[in-house]
């Protein structure tokens, strides 16, 4: 279901709202599967899985894929301080 966080100074409390309908689902899916490849990539240290999910992103399906690659080192590149688990 859909899960609404309250969030708190020191927790955060989640809320269920239930089912998302299922024309929202569509449009919605795609990016949480991405989201969850881009974290589970954080979680391995996984550059080709941080790529792959980029080259799948919608936002990014009119480039090719040299670009999308080329962009995702960049980033990576960028945002190592946060990242670090990315040899880049």
């Amino acid at each position: 279901g859909l899960v609404h966080p309250f969030i708190f100074p020191v927790n955060f409390t989640p809320i269920t709202f239930g089912l998302l309908p299922d024309v929202v689902l569509g449009l919605v899916e795609p990016h949480a599967r991405i989201f969850d490849m881009n974290v589970q990539a954080c979680f391995d240290g996984d550059k080709e899985l941080a790529l792959q999910a980029l080259r799948l992103d919608p936002s990014c399906s009119h480039l090719p894929k040299e670009k999308i690659n080329e962009m995702g080192n960049r980033l990576l590149k960028a945002h190592k301080k946060f990242i670090p688990m990315f040899k880049v």
